[in-house]
């Protein structure tokens, strides 16, 4: 009776998957590659690539304890399955991982697809759903550089495509009925990172200081020098400045790689200045190299004084701001530094201990953030800029600049952040 029972149950579960992950009607399938996997190489991982290359099946081990064929399939879609707002970019391929159980997996299976588009429309990996008679989009990476979308999915077959949205959605749609959030900043603003469409503003054109904000751009243009982060770098008292500082004396060695976290991760005044003479040009030289760059990237309301930021000529509006982070934050040593949680060190002179924690209190709020910054002065109030990203992969950029306190440029964020990715369909 259990083995009965057991059978009863495997057929019900195949019945169902077959429901879930089937093709569409009137798809014309044809077998593209079909190879057996034993179970010692299951137990190791193997990938299985279609004849082109252009699919690939990356089965990790342990995931399946037995043996079974793998089969690559090409089919066609018909035109009236497709979404109005989509357009697949990508072969449409069925994979089957033929055991002899057929179940939702514990463990993923993960999956790569080759695109053709020279759009910077949304773009995700989509299964069949025929119990809904939809493509359903899962989380997706998209690797741009080479045209690549991977995904981890976690059925033993389905039929996969890569969709891009459409002109008709380059913009995300906003879903009626939701309330604005409630900002009261001077100035706000939200963008889609990788399009740049504007979701949200608040005077978003408003010239307002920027403070520590700055140090984003002074990070930028000291990495262009190409540094060595080993250099052992003696501190100097003309790097000396009010507000954050990190707590050195004169003569006192560390390396570059402590002095760029300290700016970083600690926002300190004097760690920024000591990076900019790092790169063995003046001040001055450093701030027009740092105005030069802000007009290379058409930041035409723009300019800098100094790179701490404590200067009140540091300016800029969101608009500025959220395009200048489009490009910064695709440096990693920038992205890595400003979501450090904490960063210590030891001078290597005098041997004094630093352990200097992240300005960004919604660190280990439940957001992920790819990058942010801090910034703060009397007359600018309280600033703070991020990159964000959702469970979906959806990227935004955020700046608020002229919050009342501390923790109003935390809820205001929040609000901000939580707005976007609740009322806005990618």
């Amino acid at each position: 009776m259990k083995n009965k029972n057991y059978t009863i149950l495997t057929i019900f579960v195949a019945e169902i998957l077959f429901l879930l992950f089937s093709n569409p009607a009137d798809a014309a399938e044809t077998l593209n590659r079909a190879r057996y996997v034993d179970e010692a190489t299951m137990a190791v991982g193997y990938t299985v690539p279609s004849k082109h290359y252009d699919f690939l099946v990356g089965i990790r081990g342990g995931i399946f304890e037995e043996g079974a064929w793998v089969k690559i399939k090409e089919t066609s879609i018909a035109v009236n399955e497709i979404p109005s707002t989509k357009e697949i970019i990508s072969p449409t391929y069925v994979y089957d991982i033929r055991v002899q159980d057929p179940q939702v997996l514990e463990n993923p299976v993960f999956i790569s697809l080759e695109f053709e588009s020279e759009n910077n429309y949304k773009k995700r990996i989509h299964f069949w759903n025929r119990v809904t008679s939809e493509w359903q989009a899962i989380p997706t990476q998209i690797d741009y550089e080479n045209n690549i979308a991977k995904a981890a999915i976690h059925f033993p077959w389905s039929i996969v495509a890569v969709f891009e949205t459409t002109g008709v959605l380059d913009e995300p749609v906003k879903i009626t009925g939701a309330g604005d959030p409630s900002i009261q900043a001077e100035t706000a603003i939200a963008i889609d990172e990788r399009t740049g469409k504007v979701l949200y503003e608040l005077n978003a054109d408003k010239e307002w200081w920027i403070a520590s904000l700055t140090k984003m751009m002074t990070a930028l243009v000291f990495l262009e020098t190409e540094p060595d982060f080993d250099e052992v770098f003696a501190y100097s008292s003309e790097d000396n400045a009010i507000g954050g500082k990190l707590y050195v004396s004169d003569g006192e060695t560390m390396t570059v790689r402590d002095l760029f976290y300290s700016m970083l991760v600690g926002s300190a005044n004097n760690a920024a200045n000591a990076i900019a003479r790092s790169t063995g040009m003046t001040r001055d030289e450093f701030v027009a190299a740092m105005n030069k760059k802000a007009a290379d990237l058409g930041l035409a309301n723009t300019v800098f004084g100094d790179p701490s930021g404590l200067s009140l000529d540091n300016r800029s509006t969101v608009t500025d701001y959220a395009k200048f982070m489009q490009t910064v934050t695709d440096r990693f040593e920038i992205l890595q530094a400003t979501t450090a949680p904490a960063y210590s060190f030891t001078t290597i002179n005098v041997g004094s201990v630093h352990n200097i924690r992240n300005t960004n209190k919604l660190l280990d709020s439940g957001y992920y953030f790819l990058s942010c910054k801090t910034g703060y002065l009397d007359e600018s109030k309280y600033n703070f800029a991020s990159r964000v990203k959702n469970e979906d992969g959806d990227e935004i950029i955020t700046v608020v600049l002229g919050t009342d306190s501390d923790w109003a440029r935390w809820q205001e964020t929040s609000e901000l952040i939580d707005w976007i990715f609740a009322n806005y369909q990618w």
